[in-house]
């Protein structure tokens, strides 16, 4: 429909441009075609060969887009929101039942010329304009057109209020606009088109005749735009997520958030939601909101991601890789997480009725026509490829990053430019989704150099980037995806057990997923353009889910940036977050002494997530696990846990003996006349009972405790505990070595009490 209005106000109508609007880059490129078969007829005539006219030739450079494929070619790429939501192939539904009866919505202009007046442009230049084309091909809708050509923009609504095009006369709208969609509940986006305002309409209406007088053409009935459209879009604290908002009022003391007097007060589930976000990523705690009130408090890890002018997710996966002094890649993963794909033909597949109706293959016999489809095809599964990776999605494009800031060398100017585009051009990467990352990527780089000083790195010394920085080793490659699991922790899935899937989904010849959020029902699906969708790990997190549409009219739920993980680091990466659950003491693995936390820990059950998955245990203090313990007050947890009331001391005793608690007394354990072993394994012996109740009645159990205890009360104590278990022909000599261990110890506890 829109199609045939713009070639009638082009064949009746007096000289100015025409602005269409639509929905998005799938149903420009479209138009475009069809456009310039109706008002170009010889622009897509080929020789046998498949190879093009010299017209074609000629004319190329107007119509070629960022990616440097040729509009006329039909749809060589997709952007991840235009998969959805075609409005050419919606034209049927009930919807546009009433759109035949299009309204004009005068301006100033009366337009009545003979059909033969010979003022009316002959020829036409046809330009695309929506936000993933380069500046150079944006910039020439701007560009004067000769007397006898007429200027037709196909845009998206980027043409509704940001930019004024010179010379437009004649506007189009089709009424619609391709909008995200956000379910708060389940984290799940759709990218719909929808009916767009009134005031919306309004605004196209007036690109017409900015310049001069213009008429303005509505593609939709005055009842559509009564019915369907409402007066103002909704406000944008009503259509997005709200953690950062939330955040940065924690930030501020802000001790109830729901009560706060808002504008426009967002929903109660968008509150929820974010709250829940943020108490899963450990920035809020949640769990003393019944003694304190409010609605959480923030954590020092929340306040450091406040500190960082970032969404939460990103600012905690640049502060857990400063931490892991990887923070020069993780600079590039967030910017790459920042913008979509920057891969060109990682974009789902043509429609059979588009490559049928491709203007370009139209004129070639059955067999050259294969041919070319099939080489396209080779080529877009060897540009898919190249950039696998697997290490996930985003590693994947940070390996793109790297590569595409070492073909421009940083030599700066035309040079460089012209570099990296034919990089891009020569490994299927977008250009302007390229320069859009590295753009992020040197603010990122100053943002550490002020926010991130001390975390090393070239980044947080120059705020630059080094364009010939090697690819990440092996070791660094798993600390980055951790630090990616950090912040998309409440985006866990697993995959599904046999018979876990619904029958409705039998026929999709992917593995499913289960997501970590219980809320979420449904089962999800490795996007087919993912570097894990025929690798299908066990264990994966995931940037964003959105639901696409399959052929018969159903939808799935896509996870999108897929990045495998390994279960071992869930517990780690899960300290302070509301999604890991800790159970009773394990007996297996022992307990251990960590030098670096100085206390005796333990493994105890450990679950994940809102099904409760049990993961590899968590470690934990002993004493503190004990003490939770002993408050149950169901009798038979007790008697079941694998710790008792002494434990801690136990191992504290075990381990002091042979050296590990204080290196000075290393050499302890050769004069011993048992294994320190016996005293974990409750041996009823004299000797392990007097060093237990020792320590356990002074409440000795880390090296600082113990340090103190020589310190301020008895630089004597446990010696007198410690004799039954020296060998008797050495026990001066183990005398003399706690002597000199004891004063050094002393002395270590004063200076750092200096």
């Amino acid at each position: 429909m829109a199609t045939e209005k713009i070639c009638k106000i082009h064949r009746k109508l007096p000289a100015g441009g025409i602005l269409v609007f639509l929905t998005g880059k799938q149903e420009i490129v479209r138009c475009v075609n069809r456009l310039k078969q109706r008002l170009e007829p010889g622009h897509f005539k080929r020789k046998k060969d498949g190879r093009p006219s010299s017209k074609e030739q000629e004319n190329g450079d107007v119509h070629q887009t960022a990616e440097g494929d040729a509009l006329d070619g039909g749809i060589r790429d997709m952007d991840d929101e235009e998969v959805d939501g075609d409005l050419f192939q919606k034209e049927e539904e009930d919807d546009f039942d009433q759109l035949e009866n299009e309204e004009d919505v005068d301006i100033g202009i009366t337009s009545n010329i003979k059909d033969d007046d010979d003022k009316r442009p002959k020829k036409v230049r046809i330009l695309p304009l929506y936000s993933m084309l380069s500046v150079d091909e944006q910039a020439k809708v701007f560009a004067p057109v000769p007397d006898d050509t007429r200027l037709i923009v196909v845009a998206t609504n980027i043409a509704e209020t940001s930019i004024t095009i010179p010379g437009i006369s004649y506007v189009v709208d089709s009424g619609r606009q391709k909008c995200r969609n956000y379910h708060a509940g389940t984290g799940v986006a759709s990218y719909d088109v929808m009916w767009i305002s009134k005031a919306a309409a309004d605004q196209r209406a007036g690109r017409a005749g900015r310049t001069g007088p213009g008429h303005c053409y509505r593609l939709y009935s005055s009842s559509v735009y009564s019915r369907y459209l409402d007066d103002f879009a909704l406000p944008e604290v009503l259509t997005r997520p709200l953690e950062d908002v939330v955040l940065a009022m924690k930030a501020m003391d802000v001790s109830n958030v729901t009560s706060f007097p808002f504008p426009t007060p967002p929903e109660q589930s968008q509150i929820n939601a974010a709250m829940k976000l943020l108490a899963n990523l450990g920035c809020v705690d949640v769990s003393r909101v019944e003694e304190q009130g409010g609605d959480g408090k923030i954590t020092s890890l929340g306040q450091a991601v406040a500190k960082l002018p970032l969404g939460v997710r990103y600012g905690k996966m640049l502060l857990v890789a400063a931490q892991a002094n990887v923070l020069d890649y993780a600079i590039a993963l967030v910017a790459v997480l920042s913008e979509s794909t920057p891969f060109v033909y990682h974009t789902e597949e043509v429609d059979k009725e588009d490559e049928k109706s491709d203007p370009k293959l139209e004129d070639l016999d059955e067999v050259d026509r294969n041919q070319i489809t099939r080489q396209e095809k080779e080529l877009k599964k060897e540009m898919k490829s190249k950039w696998n990776h697997d290490g996930g999605d985003v590693l994947a494009a940070l390996k793109a990053v790297g590569a595409y800031a070492y073909a421009g060398r940083g030599a700066g100017g035309s040079s460089e430019k012209l570099a990296c585009r034919q990089f891009c051009e020569e490994n299927g990467l977008h250009l302007v989704v390229m320069q859009r990352i590295a753009k992020m990527r040197l603010h990122l780089c100053k943002l550490a150099k002020g926010r991130l000083p001390h975390a090393g790195g070239v980044a947080a010394e120059t705020g630059k980037y080094l364009p010939s920085m090697p690819p990440p080793k092996r070791l660094q490659e798993s600390l980055l995806r951790q630090a990616i699991a950090s912040g998309l922790l409440d985006n866990v899935a697993r995959r599904a057990p046999p018979g876990a899937v619904g029958q409705e989904f039998s026929g999709i010849p992917r593995s499913a997923y289960i997501c970590g959020n219980s809320k979420l029902k449904e089962p999800l699906f490795i996007d087919n353009n993912s570097t894990m969708h025929s690798k299908r790990p066990e264990w994966v997190c995931f940037d964003s889910i959105v639901r696409k549409t399959r052929k018969d009219g159903t939808t799935v739920a896509t996870i999108q940036r897929v990045t495998p993980l390994d279960a071992d680091w869930l517990a780690t990466l899960c300290r302070g977050s509301n999604l890991m659950t800790l159970g009773s003491p394990l007996a297996t693995p022992v307990p251990r002494y960590i030098k670096e936390k100085d206390s005796i820990q333990c493994a105890v059950e450990t679950k994940f997530g809102g099904h409760g998955w049990e993961i590899p245990p968590c470690f934990v203090d002993m004493y503190d696990m004990i003490q939770k313990e002993s408050k149950k007050t169901d009798q038979r947890k007790k008697q079941n846990s694998a710790a008792m009331q002494d434990d801690s001391f136990r191992w504290f005793a075990r381990y002091l003996l042979e050296g590990k608690v204080i290196p000075e007394l290393s050499g302890l354990s050769s004069m011993l006349n048992d294994e320190p072993a016996i005293i974990t394994r409750r041996k009823p012996a004299k000797k392990v009972l007097m060093i237990v109740s020792v320590l356990s009645d002074a409440g000795v159990d880390s090296a600082a405790a113990l340090q103190k205890h020589w310190a301020e009360k008895d630089n004597k104590f446990l010696f007198k505990a410690l004799k039954p278990w020296v060998k008797s022909n050495l026990v001066e000599e183990a005398k003399q070595l706690w002597i000199a261990a004891v004063t050094s110890n002393v002395d270590v506890w004063k200076n750092n009490r200096c």
